[in-house]
């Protein structure tokens, strides 16, 4: 048998192995030291950009930089939505054909008489020496996003610097200003909308030479349905007053032309609250319905997912409390004491008028009407108005009443819980409404 080879061993002390970690695991400064330091960089940053705006040069170069990327990776998405437009869009493409063909005779008349009326119109502008009209250059945009912070409303376009977009241009559409640019990059704009609470847009009335400045809200204005915001249209309001202890003599009114007199025997009736109505619709006004013209994506969601309830309003009213605490500074730091806080002015002899405003529990509006020199009509509908208004001529409750239907009762109970939680969610103020 052959012999089996054992290996030679090569044996070293313990202590002579070196235990220390290489040198890409050793540890260099602590985690605190670290957002010490970092937070105080952070600190130093915003200050120094706050008072010296350091950063303004930074974004800019990152905006731009950044633009040729945003516009490739917007080329997918683009592509997604242009497939399912021209699939959605054929059969709307052929009725707008047909349309613009029986629209193309209409337009040929149309031509003549603009025709007319624009020779008419130089004639008249010469006999009363009018100065022409001053040509006024637009730019067309597309808006690209939204900025991200919930309590700012400001958009960014895709038209900058080098499209000729100029530092404090307004911003308009079909319904009219839509807010201003306040911050300008050489690819796209930066857009503060009218409803941001540090809009100031300067207004010139070119009739009257009148300067003055159209300052914006951070809690938003309109009339919120079906998920989109359109303007009020204080023409469009009516009362009516079928079941209310009050004369309903001419049917529903305009607030201007409205009356207050008191039956309290007339059949039928069951409350001192004439039924306000919008265009015909119920409406519901206060807390949830600013925070949803402001377009809070808490609220837009919340509402989308539950609708109009007790749980709704609530959360609407805290956010509220929440977000007025920023604007109560702002106001306090816009007052200039000494300073007179309304224009006194002649009172006419005849003359109607209309105050618009936003009351703590909602929208508020006053009409009154002048006659030698006395106060010949005055009308108010108040917040809780609107919102415990009866049925009107057509049945429809109003928004606290249709709120109440189906409402829980609990045996042996004389104040049920789950109404005193829905009548209070509205914040009502029958004081006001009644008188």
């Amino acid at each position: 048998m052959r012999p089996r080879m054992v290996p030679d061993l090569h044996l070293m002390p313990l202590g002579t192995l070196d235990r220390n970690p290489p040198p890409m695991f050793r540890q260099g400064h602590s985690a605190l030291s670290k957002l010490v330091f970092f937070s105080a960089l952070a600190v130093f940053l915003m200050v120094a950009d706050g008072r010296f705006r350091i950063a303004v040069p930074l974004r800019a170069g990152i905006a731009t930089a950044l633009q040729p990327l945003q516009s490739a990776l917007m080329v997918p998405v683009k592509m997604v939505q242009g497939g399912g437009a021209y699939v959605q869009g054929l059969d709307r493409a052929l009725a707008q054909e047909d349309r613009a063909r029986r629209a193309l005779a209409d337009q040929a008349v149309q031509a003549s008489l603009a025709q007319q009326l624009t020779a008419e119109n130089l004639r008249l502008r010469a006999l009363l020496e009018l100065r022409p009209a001053l040509a006024v250059k637009s730019i067309s945009a597309e808006v690209l996003y939204e900025a991200s912070d919930p309590y700012s409303r400001k958009v960014v376009i895709d038209r900058g610097q080098v499209h000729g977009v100029v530092l404090g241009a307004p911003v308009v559409n079909e319904a009219g200003v839509l807010g201003q640019v306040t911050r300008l990059y050489p690819l796209n704009a930066e857009v503060s909308l009218m409803t941001d609470k540090e809009a100031a847009i300067p207004v010139l009335n070119t009739r009257t030479q009148l300067r003055s400045v159209a300052f914006g809200t951070a809690l938003g204005a309109g009339v919120w349905h079906a998920g989109a915001l359109s303007p009020l249209d204080p023409a469009a309001i009516r009362e009516d007053a079928t079941y209310a202890w009050l004369s309903d003599a001419g049917g529903p009114q305009h607030p201007r032309s409205g009356v207050t007199r008191p039956e309290p025997d007339k059949p039928g009736a069951y409350t001192w609250n004439k039924a306000p109505r919008l265009a015909g619709e119920v409406v519901e006004t206060g807390a949830i319905a600013r925070q949803l013209a402001s377009g809070h994506p808490l609220i837009v969601d919340l509402v989308g997912r539950h609708g109009g309830t007790v749980y709704t309003r609530v959360v609407a009213r805290l956010l509220e409390l929440a977000r007025v605490v920023t604007l109560m500074e702002d106001w306090l730091r816009a007052l200039r004491p000494g300073e007179p806080f309304c224009t006194p002015g002649p009172l006419p002899d005849e003359g109607i008028a209309a105050g618009l405003s936003e009351a703590a529990r909602g929208s508020l509006g006053h009409w009154i009407s002048v006659r030698d020199g006395r106060i010949a009509n005055y009308q108010i509908v108040a917040p809780t108005t609107w919102n415990f208004s009866p049925r009107d001529a057509d049945g429809r409750p109003g928004a606290l009443e249709a709120a109440l239907e189906g409402a829980p009762v609990r045996d042996g109970e004389t104040t049920p819980v789950a109404v005193q939680h829905i009548v209070r969610s509205f914040d009502p103020c029958m004081v006001c409404t009644v008188h």
